[in-house]
């Protein structure tokens, strides 16, 4: 088999790019010191132009990158959102058990201890208590959680950690 080589120059045809940098290459090669300097600074200036032109054309059509949420603010956005299902009748039934349980339930100190009123053993016989509680889905668990909470007397004072975006809860002393 037989290759023949031929010049593929003379099947493209001359388009002004081309043209432009033939005119220039023969300015580079000229005779006269002027114009080859010039040309070369023509070279250099044009590629200059270039790279800033294609810089900043790079820099426009990059787009800020996305902010992928993590999942932690995934599951954010979930526990926002849930809604729990209505409760079951079965639910309702074990759930009045347990609020009857717990308001049959009595603190095994007296009163009187944890007063600095008159019957008390002495001034700060014993020291009143913080509960900190967390809610987060079961608003009525916290209710009996509170109510059972007040029963005790060494507990001065209740702190409910609301750990729900989007939930008010109100204080409602009863």
């Amino acid at each position: 088999m037989v290759c023949a080589v031929q010049d593929i120059l003379t099947k493209v045809r001359p388009v002004y790019s081309v043209y432009l940098i033939d005119l220039l290459l023969n300015f580079l090669t000229h005779p006269k010191p002027l114009l080859r300097r010039a040309s070369l600074l023509l070279l250099i200036g044009s590629f200059y132009l270039s790279i800033a032109s294609f810089l900043f054309v790079r820099r426009s059509l990059n787009l800020p990158p996305a902010i992928v949420p993590t999942k932690w603010d995934q599951q954010d956005a979930l526990a926002a959102a849930y809604r729990p299902p209505p409760a079951t009748a079965q639910q309702k039934e074990n759930a009045f058990k347990l609020a009857e349980l717990i308001d049959g339930l009595e603190s095994g100190f007296d009163w009187r201890e944890f007063s600095d009123g008159p019957g008390a053993r002495g001034r700060g016989a014993r020291k009143g208590v913080t509960a900190v509680v967390l809610h987060w889905k079961r608003r009525k668990g916290l209710e009996l959680v509170l109510r059972q909470l007040a029963r005790y007397p060494f507990i001065r004072e209740v702190i409910v950690w609301n750990n729900r975006p989007g939930v008010d809860l109100k204080v409602e002393v009863s």
